[in-house]
């Protein structure tokens, strides 16, 4: 029984493409008509050929190019395409991953912008009790003397680093003051941090165990000594322990101020 032959029109609609795509299918190989009429140049299409133009379509929609579908299509064998999806299977759960990781830094951004939204002089040098669960931090150590713009240009070198391990973090990010620096002087025990997602797995990372933290809001920008010994103070005159290193992580940096007194960050302690 003979098939009636579709033109060009009737393909196009029922598949919802345009003509003109199946004109440059035809013209690459891809997909051609049964036969053109040599009289009026129209296309015509069996309809025993429309499973291989769905094919097509899903192929490219699932972000097959053109010259991989046609390669598909000359080798129609199963290990053939069982292997192209499988490896496009494994590119697409990477795409998902990389707008998991985009959603969840912007998600943390908005917190991050939302808390620095509702901050005022009120909330400042009130030492606090907060408890935390196990985090991430990537630190580098300062080369040269501890100062404000040594911190800067290391928590540079930090970014750095993550960049030629292909990694990027919008987490939070601040100054280290390492707990030996506690009786020596932090001038050569400090550096700078960012905080690094579950997905992160850095050798040289720092886990930051789950406990009890004293944490304190302080103006005075990425070093500032002074606002440490201050904390520390009222840790041993209130009876906790320290038992860890010391973090400050920036909550209004030079994004929203100019002034470095009104920068403001956030020390975290762990004590017992």
């Amino acid at each position: 029984m003979e098939h009636k032959n579709y033109k060009i029109n009737e393909v196009a609609k029922m598949h919802n493409m345009s003509k003109k795509a199946l004109i440059y299918y035809d013209k690459i190989g891809i997909f051609k008509p049964k036969y053109v009429d040599e009289k009026n140049n129209y296309r015509y299409y069996d309809i025993k050929e429309f499973p291989v133009l769905k094919q097509i379509i899903y192929l490219k929609e699932i972000g097959f190019s053109l010259e991989e579908i046609k390669n598909l299509l000359e080798h129609r064998d199963h290990d053939v395409i069982i292997n192209a999806l499988t490896h496009r299977n494994n590119e697409i759960f990477k795409e998902i991953q990389r707008y998991q990781d985009m959603h969840n830094s912007i998600d943390y951004l908005l917190k991050f912008y939302k808390t620095a939204k509702y901050f005022d002089k009120r909330d400042l040098y009130k030492p606090s009790i907060k408890i935390f669960e196990q985090r991430k931090i990537f630190y580098l150590k300062c080369e040269e003397e501890g100062n404000r713009e040594e911190v800067m240009l290391t928590y540079r070198r930090v970014l750095k680093r993550l960049r030629e391990l292909d990694l990027f973090s919008h987490q939070e990010y601040g100054t280290i003051y390492l707990q030996e620096g506690i009786e020596s002087g932090f001038k050569h025990n400090v550096g700078a941090f960012i905080s690094t997602p579950e997905n992160f797995h850095i050798k040289e990372e720092t886990i930051l165990p789950e406990g009890k933290y004293i944490c304190m809001y302080k103006t005075g920008g990425y070093y500032d000594e002074e606002s440490v010994k201050y904390l520390l103070k009222w840790i041993s005159e209130n009876g906790y322990e320290v038992i860890s290193d010391i973090y400050e992580y920036c909550l209004i940096d030079y994004t929203f101020t100019k002034s470095v007194e009104e920068m403001v960050s956030e020390l975290q302690i762990r004590v017992k």
